[in-house]
């Protein structure tokens, strides 16, 4: 009402002789005066919502860990954890708690034939180390007990998830430093951070990977280059800034492989705060910045060439390929491209200190960067660019990013689309956004990387929680100052955006179940083993399962999930499609296996075991051609009116009599045909499932084996099996 009365006062018309009788004051007077008014209320409100925040800090930020908290632990009331990594770091946090530092350099219970494999490079010692220090600290220094660890394995990432979180609202908050609503900007920028799906997935209560810890160092190394941004000069407080962004930075390469994300993330930054400062014509600032930044820059490569050698370059060279649409750069050729960006900010500063290039020119450098940073992801997905280098896999969490952003980011999404275009254009007219390079380069450089790999939208997770808030934020700024019917708007949708946050956040956890509880069998089958074989067993596995195999049942495994041997895994692959027992058998004895442990899913993954065996790419393969398998699970079922009986298996229904008719056991004859091609169909002796298998398929040792072939009786004896159809052989002599 009083914006409405100042705007109706304002717009008063008076006659020009009765204003100069009554000495009125004339309408653009009464225009200022409103305005000013206008902008007195406008200070007052975000003074007001400055104070409350300011005043209920704590207790926001305490939500803010809760929620987080609260939205990932919902997976604890599982008995055991998520994904295959994440059974391996337990294990390997597991041999710190019992035999303390060193962390382990070389793993005992995988590739028991192969010391190299087995040799650990590049571990994340920092992430084994503090879940250790978190265990004994909370069990007060208690020794290790398999039960209690996994509830911590649960339970850690979850805190850590949390602890993000946090991180991200004083992120949030030192962005707008200085701000009556800084402490505003922060709150939304953590409870964004705790709900967004792509960051909560590998947040998750008991997605025990580095992952879900990697991030707090790189959030907390951008608070302190923040600080470093806000007023660059070469001072002790930005000194200590650098020193501390730049050790955080290192923590993070020491935690998570992930951490080469952060090189384009700095250079990025880097280069156009140098062009911003530049083209201002603030050339100690510049020069300043650039000593600041070069600290920071320098710890990361050190602690990265410490843990990696120069892999990190190479790491890299392939991001810089996938964005440019170039062939994968070497770590020399890495080190050029680096040298050249150094090179040429260095060569523009010196020209424009002697004055042969002029300010503007270099302005515009900076604001072709930041066109540039907003057009290209929007040209990304307008044109539906694919960003994989060769195409790149389609299996698994190597497959397209782009495909899973729905589900990844529901409706928040579209904070970037608002963000990013906002930022440029803050970042081109207001000198006093300059910090804001930092959120656009980290959200664009991430969205490369999210929309070419679904591994990657993790990544994306964080940043667009960034953004959110300072949407958010500048859009209530902007609210303030226009009538109460927009006020309400703004509020609405802002409100909005974060329920359907919220919404989305818990739904997706509800949606995910750890893969060990969906695949029925293996659970059960490990504990047995842990109980039952003895403790030098040496287990002839498939890799898919390696790691849960190695830290339930404790016993060692040929191959794991690292993939660190492929030719024992072609072995392996071989070993299950050769139709010669005697070649099977002697892939045994090369690597001395006492057991074997396979799941039923291998029946169906013939062909795809084929191209391990054979080192193929060629689907059309004669030793591809011709090799199917399934399995159906059968359920009995009584109609109700003629009490008959019949078996459903799939899309199938038999008889009693026609299911008593297929084989329990191996045999050579097929009893069906499908498409005039023979077709063997085996029984549980339970009727709980039947097999079909081609000609091509019925042949291999793996069906032989599973289908109890007399033949190879003496060779390998069953020793068990369950109905979730996991099986372990013992190898005879």
């Amino acid at each position: 009402m009083i914006l409405q009365a100042m705007k109706c006062t304002s717009k008063r018309r008076v006659l020009p002789g009765f204003a100069q009788e009554f000495k009125l004051p004339i309408t653009p007077t009464l225009g200022m005066e409103a305005l000013a008014a206008s902008n007195d209320v406008k200070a007052n409100l975000l003074s007001g919502i400055g104070k409350f925040f300011a005043d209920h800090q704590w207790k926001l930020i305490a939500l803010v860990f809760l929620l987080a908290f609260i939205v990932r632990a919902h997976l604890m009331r599982y008995e055991l954890f998520f994904e295959f990594d994440s059974y391996w770091h337990a294990r390997m946090v597991a041999e710190v708690l019992q035999n303390g530092l060193p962390t382990p350099a070389f793993d005992s219970l995988t590739y028991y034939h192969n010391v190299s494999a087995a040799t650990l490079t590049n571990a994340p010692a920092l992430f084994w180390i503090i879940s250790a220090t978190i265990y004994k600290i909370f069990t007060l220094n208690a020794p290790y007990q398999f039960d209690l660890w996994v509830l911590f394995v649960k339970i850690l990432p979850a805190l850590y998830g949390a602890l993000i979180s946090v991180a991200t609202y004083f992120l949030g908050r030192e962005l707008f430093k200085g701000q009556p609503y800084e402490k505003a900007a922060g709150f939304f920028a953590g409870i964004l951070a705790a709900i967004v799906p792509a960051f909560v997935y590998r947040t998750m209560g008991g997605f025990f990977e580095d992952d879900s810890l990697g991030f707090i160092w790189m959030i907390i190394g951008f608070i302190f280059l923040v600080r470093t941004m806000h007023h660059p000069s070469w001072n002790r407080d930005n000194l200590v800034n650098a020193l501390l962004a730049g050790i955080a930075f290192a923590l993070m390469a020491f935690t998570w492989p992930a951490f080469n994300m952060l090189v384009p993330i700095l250079l990025g930054v880097g280069v156009v705060h140098f062009f911003l400062y530049l083209g201002n014509n603030e050339l100690e600032k510049t020069k300043h910045y650039a000593g600041l930044w070069g600290i920071s820059f320098a710890l990361l490569a050190i602690a990265a060439t410490i843990q990696t050698n120069l892999f990190w370059l190479d790491q890299f060279g392939g991001i810089l390929a996938s964005i440019f649409r170039i062939p994968e750069l070497n770590a020399v050729n890495t080190v050029g491209f680096i040298a050249l960006v150094f090179v040429l900010c260095a060569a523009a500063w010196v020209l424009r200190k002697r004055q042969i290039v002029d300010a503007n020119a270099l302005q515009w450098v900076f604001r072709l960067l930041i066109l540039g940073l907003v057009l290209m992801p929007f040209v990304i997905y307008l044109f539906d660019i694919n960003l994989q280098q060769g195409g790149g896999s389609q299996v698994g969490e190597e497959s397209v990013g782009k495909t899973y952003f729905g589900n990844k980011y529901s409706m928040l999404a579209l904070f970037a689309v608002i963000g990013i275009p906002l930022m440029g254009f803050l970042l081109w007219r207001k000198k006093n956004y300059h910090v804001l390079a930092l959120p656009l380069v980290w959200i664009v450089v991430t969205f490369f990387m999210a929309w070419g790999k679904l591994k990657f939208t993790y990544y994306w997770g964080l940043p667009l929680a960034v953004v959110g808030a300072i949407v958010l934020i500048l859009a209530i700024r902007w609210a303030l100052s226009r009538k109460l019917l927009t006020q309400k708007i703004v509020v609405f949708l802002a409100a909005f955006m974060l329920m359907c946050g919220i919404a989305a956040g818990t739904l997706f956890v509800t949606q995910n179940v750890p893969n060990i509880e969906s695949s029925a069998g293996w659970k059960e089958a490990l504990f047995w083993s842990e109980k039952n074989l003895p403790v030098n067993a040496k287990f002839f596995n498939w890799w898919d399962e390696g790691h849960w195999i190695s830290f339930l049942s404790q016993r060692k495994v040929l191959i794991d999930n690292r993939n660190a041997d492929f030719v024992a895994s072609g072995k392996v692959a071989l070993f299950m499609l050769t139709e010669d027992a005697n070649t099977a058998r002697s892939i045994i004895d090369e690597y001395g296996s006492t057991h074997i442990i396979f799941g039923d899913d291998l029946l169906s993954k013939q062909a795809n075991l084929a191209f391990y065996a054979y080192s193929i790419t060629n689907g059309n393969d004669p030793r591809v051609q011709g090799i199917f398998g399934t399995t159906l699970q059968c359920q009995s079922r009584i109609a109700p009116l003629t009490k008959e009986q019949t078996y459903s298996c799939g899309s199938n229904s038999f008889t009693p009599a026609q299911m008593s008719a297929f084989p329990t056991t191996y045999t050579t004859q097929p009893n069906q045909l499908q498409d005039g091609a023979p077709l063997y169909i085996y029984r549980e002796a339970d009727n709980s499932k039947i097999y079909a298998f081609s000609q091509k398929a019925n042949k291999t040792q793996l069906v032989r084996l599973w289908m109890n072939d007399p033949e190879l009786a003496n060779e390998y004896e069953l020793i068990y099996k369950n109905y979730g159809g996991v099986r372990i052989w013992e190898v005879l002599n």
